[in-house]
């Protein structure tokens, strides 16, 4: 039997198949059949796209459907338009075409297009008009081979494209109808009255059949039978032919009853069957063999269900047994033609033998088999046996026309509760209305006109009840009717012989029938239906689901839509079996009474998507459910509708990142489709993303969907209806994102899949950064423990100069009070020879013992690096060979011969003239040290542009390999050169390197045992210095003052105690503040302190002509009582003379720019100490003197200026 929409029976006698078929009509298509149910995409997504001119599926069932404003993609819960990137906008049709996994579209003009999965667009192939320079083309078909060529037929001839080799042209100036694919290597052509089959692979070509004259003028269509027995052949003016092979006879035969308009598409349907599409004149059908007519689809205006526009161009059978047929004026709809276990009952138009009214408030079986209707618009009553449907109190305007219950007597009656106007009892076999109970008639005790509930307890009597008025009983035994005044009902149910359940607005409540007693169970729910199984109560409520309620211990349960329901505004509820089934406001449902699962049926239509009424159940005597909804009633047996196997699929349609489309993200290049991606990766800026799911290939028309993010949730989300997931702000991190597809009542996972999502890190939060972060920390706190080190050093450093400067003060003040008397005691005559050798030898060694000490200071100054540079520009060649002098009589006394060679005359450069005379006298010092003697000794100097070089070799005792390991460490001094007895500190040379690193240079050397050493010395030329320079007034070394012992210093006469000048010493060592004080008596009148505090009251008090002060005191030192006497304007002519054992050229510029008049380092010559006061008072005196004449010349000119106006006066 072939039919578009074949209803499985559900019914098991005989009798209600009469039924089935007389609701249903004609189970098999018959000429205009009425039944058949189109569903158009415009009304069902509230769109508006006309001119549908294709359509076809891929491999993922999207169903694709193609206009001249775009191409449309539709599945069960989603469609989505493409728009096409025009380059002529005069644009008649768009068609479509998909062979192995590629779509296509191409318009009449010539443009075509291939969509790009991965951009998810459509993108311009090739526009044949433009290119072949014509205008006017018109292209009827394009088909794809095997190898992904493009064929396409056009009024300028056969052209085929790819990729590699462009367009090319066959057959040109020939103007081609249609073509179809003849198996896999031919195309079946149609060029005027003729069929040719073309090789695609050799070109060639062949007459395949001559139309005869006069029967087929213009081809429109052409289909293949599979077998390639039979080519069905479209035209445009001359009706449908098939040309029937058999070998090599060929017979064409005209399919007669179709209409001579175009026929634009033809579609296998079923095993036998075909869809003629014409344009004008909708859709034929007509069986294979017998060439017969089995049904017309047209539009008709007065049902909404049928074909929408009759301009057919194009019908496609999908793989779900779905008609889709695309017209020129209503777009594209689809028919289903599955077998369905719900058969449906509905008002026919204009066909009074059918259900009166689609609004079916309550169902009934009665005795007979007879079916009960109350709708909205009177009661319909279905007679199986007869097959005829009778209908009452319709159209009355009267009384009213809304029934919302029915009930069944013993007696056999029907009893008909209104809105608005009583009940009515109806005689079921002669349909004859036998009393009507209503508040209008008169002589009637009946106060409920409002009828919600009619109920047969189980004594027989029948209760009325409603939201208006009393609760009327009527007795079956008496017939008689009693009141319970003010009682409201929804629903009744028998609890048990005594008692009567009673659901109202307000909760629900027990009638004891004896007594009249109400007693209220449950408060606070909106009670429409009931069902009792032992003492449980299950209860359907408005807005509240179902509840389980315990008569015997009050407890309650709530289900919910959480646990499945389609909707918590539930209407009616059966038991059967162990299940309930409950009709709610968005479909039925069946929930299992122990372990409440809830299983829904949103796969099969009829009962999803459909509201089903207030207790408008009825269970019908072979089992079926007859249940009345807003759209009529459905009728099903429940044993059919036993549990499927879903089957459905994800499409990944859309990820977003950060609200924009992956696919527009240029950062991210996708490079396969989204539904293909397994992973994705992000940087830790993208971590906003959502997702677009869309459900395919699915046997369910509603599912939900549910998600977890493996790394980030701990719990999978709640199932929802939304396509859309989303997370923010995602943190750093590999997570795997696991979605599940349910079906609607969430007790069955239809499809699963995962997508590795990988967040990078920001640079701060990944490994290396870390690393690097990690050292940077590691290093600074290197550098921190360093500094900290270097702090302590410092510390230390300063302790130790503070050491050596207060024991050199020391030592030199000792050496200052032994040498002032040596040198006093060599002043004295009468010494014997003896005498004076033995005085000559403590000077020699005071004079020694004075440089030792000042090595040691300069060789600790360099080490904590205080030592400053004090650069002046030096003649090098000059300055070298004058040091050598100053040792040629040391060379002499051991034999050795100095040599000194210079490759220039003169070489100027920056230097510190004292340091690198150090240099120099340590260097050439150790050469003549350690020379055997009768050797020579040289010294080469190699000046060049930006350095100069100084070379000192010696042959000598040389240095050892293992001491030339420690040769610039402190204290060291070699085996061999201890050996030999050479006297030596281990100093020198590290002092050297320290020079010479301060000037910027370098020290290297060459030596072997017993063969002598080389020492390179190099220093950059600096032609101009940033540094600070100094003349040799500003640096006095003051290192040779001890050796002055012969220096005269004047005859010094005691003066008149009245002349004498006044000098204050201050020295916090008593032995010298002794000493100075006996040495200057006889000179000048002297005052003595012991420290700078002291000194300056003396100071204040005694205004002295100059004052002597050591540096180094306690409390205030010299510096501060030299600033002190300076800066007061009472002192600042005081002379000042500083006395101090620190040698260093640093403390001396300090004392010089404090005002000092001289600077003297102990030790030092009392005679050179008497010499400078001396000098100082004497120039002091002489610029007083010179003062003095120039004020007495001055005022002797205002002398005479004022005689010489006292003479004029």
């Amino acid at each position: 039997m072939h039919c578009f929409l074949t209803i499985r029976s559900v019914i098991l006698k005989g009798w209600i198949i009469g039924l089935i078929l007389f609701i249903n009509c004609n189970s098999i298509f018959s000429i205009e059949n009425p039944n058949v149910k189109f569903f158009n995409l415009n009304d069902k997504f509230g769109i508006s796209i006309r001119e549908t001119n294709s359509v076809c599926s891929d491999l993922n069932g999207f169903i694709w459907i193609s206009s001249k404003m775009g191409i449309v993609r539709y599945s069960k819960n989603d469609i989505r338009t493409y728009k096409l990137p025009y380059e002529n906008v005069n644009v008649i049709t768009t068609r479509l075409s998909f062979f192995k996994g590629k779509l296509y579209a191409y318009t009449n003009n010539g443009q075509i297009f291939d969509y790009d999965p991965i951009k998810d667009q459509f993108l311009l192939l090739v526009d044949i008009a433009k290119s072949v320079r014509n205008p006017y083309l018109f292209v009827s078909k394009l088909l794809v081979d095997n190898g992904g060529r493009l064929w396409i037929s056009s009024s300028s001839g056969l052209f085929r494209y790819d990729s590699k080799n462009g367009l090319k042209l066959f057959a040109p100036k020939e103007y081609i109808n249609y073509m179809q694919k003849y198996g896999e290597d031919h195309l079946l052509i149609s060029v005027d009255n003729s069929l040719y089959l073309l090789n695609i692979n050799t070109h060639t070509n062949e007459v395949f059949f001559v139309f005869p004259e006069g029967t087929i003028n213009s081809v429109s269509y052409i289909k293949i039978n599979e077998k390639k027995n039979a080519v069905w052949i479209g035209t445009m003016e001359d009706g449908l032919f098939v040309l029937e092979i058999d070998g090599a006879k060929k017979v064409l035969k005209n399919v007669k009853g179709i209409p001579k308009q175009p026929i634009l598409a033809i579609e296998n349907f079923k095993h036998s069957q075909l869809l003629i599409g014409i344009d004008g004149q909708g859709v034929w059908g007509i069986d294979k063999n017998t060439l017969e007519l089995f049904t017309v689809l047209k539009e008709k205006t007065d049902n909404p269900n049928s074909l929408k526009g009759n301009g057919v161009y194009d019908i496609f059978c999908d793989s779900n047994n779905q008609v889709w047929v695309c017209t020129y004026t209503g777009g594209a709809s689809y028919m289903d033609v599955n077998q369905s276990e719900v058969t449906k009952i509905s008002h026919i138009t204009k066909n009074t033998n059918s259900l009166i009214n689609d609004h079916v408030n309550s169902t009934l079986e009665d005795c007979n088999g007879n079916l009960w209707f109350a709708t909205n618009n009177g009661i319909s009553k279905f007679m199986p046996k007869k097959n005829k449907w009778k209908s009452f109190y319709y159209d009355n305007a009267n009384d009213a026309q809304v029934f919302l219950s029915l009930c069944e007597d013993e007696k056999g009656r029907i009893w008909a509760g209104t809105y608005s106007s009583g009940v009515y009892v109806i005689d079921a076999v002669t349909d004859k209305e036998i009393a009507h109970f209503s508040e209008k008639e008169k002589g009637k005790d009946f106060i409920s006109d409002f009828v919600f509930d009619i109920h047969k307890d189980l004594d027989g009597d029948v209760w009325i009840g409603g939201i208006r008025g009393n609760l009327i009983h009527h007795s079956n035994a008496s017939g008689k009717l009693s009141s319970y005044e003010d009682i409201v009902v929804s629903v009744m149910l028998n609890y048990d012989a005594e008692n009567i359940l009673i659901g109202a607005v307000h909760g629900l409540s027990v009638l004891n029938k004896q007594t009249g007693i109400i007693k209220k169970l449950l408060e606070g729910y909106l009670i429409v239906d009931m069902c009792l199984v032992d003492d449980n109560i299950w209860i359907c409520t408005t807005g509240n689901g179902v509840i389980k309620y315990n008569y015997a211990n009050n407890s309650v349960l709530h289900i919910t839509e959480d646990e499945g329901l389609p909707s918590n505004f539930t209407n009616g509820i059966i038991y059967i079996d162990g299940y309930f089934w409950i009709g709610t406001e968005n479909g039925v449902c069946k929930l299992n009474e122990r372990n409440y699962k809830v299983k829904t049926f949103n796969d099969i239509r009829g009962l999803s998507n459909i509201s089903f009424n207030r207790k408008a159940h009825c269970l019908m005597k072979d089992g079926s459910l007859l249940w009345g909804t807003n759209n009529g009633a459905v009728m099903f047996n429940p044993l059919n509708l036993e549990s499927k196997k879903h089957t459905g699929q994800m499409f990944l349609q859309e990820i977003n990142i950060n609200g924009h489309s992956i696919r527009e993200m240029d950062n991210l290049e996708i490079n396969t489709p989204l539904d293909s991606l397994t992973s994705l990766s992000l940087s830790y800026y993208q971590n906003n993303i959502s997702l677009e799911l869309i459900p395919i290939r699915t046997s369910v028309r509603e599912v939900k969907f549910s998600w977890k993010l493996e790394g980030l949730d701990t719990e999978w989300s709640k199932p929802i209806n939304s396509r859309v997931l989303s997370y923010s702000n995602i943190p750093s991190g590999t997570y795997t994102l696991k979605i599940r597809m349910y079906d609607s009542s969430i007790s069955e996972i239809i499809g699963e899949r995962e997508l590795l999502l990988d967040v990078t890190p920001p640079y701060w939060q990944r490994w290396w950064f870390k690393l690097i972060l990690l050292l940077i920390i590691f290093g600074i706190g290197i550098v921190l423990f360093l500094f900290q080190i270097h702090r302590l050093k410092e510390k230390h450093s300063k302790e130790k100069i503070r050491f050596f400067a207060n024991t050199a003060h020391d030592i030199r003040t000792s050496l200052t009070l032994i040498n002032g008397p040596i040198e006093e005691l060599n002043s004295e005559a009468g010494l014997s020879s003896q005498g004076l050798k033995y005085l000559h030898l403590a000077i020699e060694q005071s004079r020694r013992l004075s440089n030792v000490v000042t090595r040691l200071m300069d060789f600790q100054k360099v080490d904590v690096g205080k030592e400053n540079l004090y650069l002046k520009s030096v003649d090098i060649v000059q300055f070298v060979e004058a040091r050598i002098r100053m040792f040629e009589a040391a060379a002499k006394r051991r034999n050795l011969q100095l040599i000194y060679h210079s490759n220039l005359e003169t070489c100027n450069a920056f230097i510190d003239e004292i340091i690198i005379e150090k240099v120099l006298d340590n260097l050439l010092s150790n050469a003549i040290k350690y020379a055997f003697e009768n050797t020579p000794v040289t010294v080469n100097l190699q000046c060049f542009e930006k350095k100069w070089v100084l070379e000192v070799t010696d042959q000598g005792i040389g240095i050892s390999k293992a001491a030339q390991k420690h040769l610039f460490k402190e204290y060291y001094r070699g085996k061999n050169a201890i050996n030999a007895k050479i006297v030596g500190s281990g100093i020198g040379l590290l002092l050297v390197k320290n020079y010479v690193l301060l000037h910027g240079g370098s020290i290297k050397w060459e030596s072997q045992t017993n063969q002598g050493a080389r020492f390179f010395v190099t220093i950059p030329i600096k032609k101009d210095s940033k540094i600070k320079t100094f003349t040799n007034a500003e640096r006095t070394n003051n290192n040779s003052q001890i050796n002055n012992c012969n220096i005269d210093v004047g005859t010094h006469e005691p003066k008149d105690e009245r002349c004498r000048m006044r000098v204050v010493i201050v020295e916090d060592n008593e032995y010298l503040q002794d000493f100075l004080s006996s040495a200057l008596h006889d000179y000048y009148e002297v005052f003595v302190a012991k420290d700078g505090s002291e000194g300056w009251k003396i100071i204040a008090e005694k205004s002295p002509d100059l004052v002597v002060s050591d540096i180094m005191m306690p409390g205030m030192d010299g510096f501060e009582l030299c600033h002190k006497i300076k800066s007061t304007y009472e002192t600042s002519h005081i002379a000042v003379i500083l006395l101090t054992a620190l040698a260093d050229q640093d403390k001396q510029i300090k004392g010089f720019d404090l005002g000092a008049d001289d600077y003297l380092t102990k030790p030092f010559n009392i005679k050179i100490l008497k010499q400078r006061i001396n000098s100082i008072i004497h120039n002091r005196e002489i610029i007083r003197d010179k003062a003095l004449k120039i004020i007495k010349h001055d005022e002797n000119k205002e002398r005479l200026f004022d005689n010489e106006l006292n003479d004029v006066f």
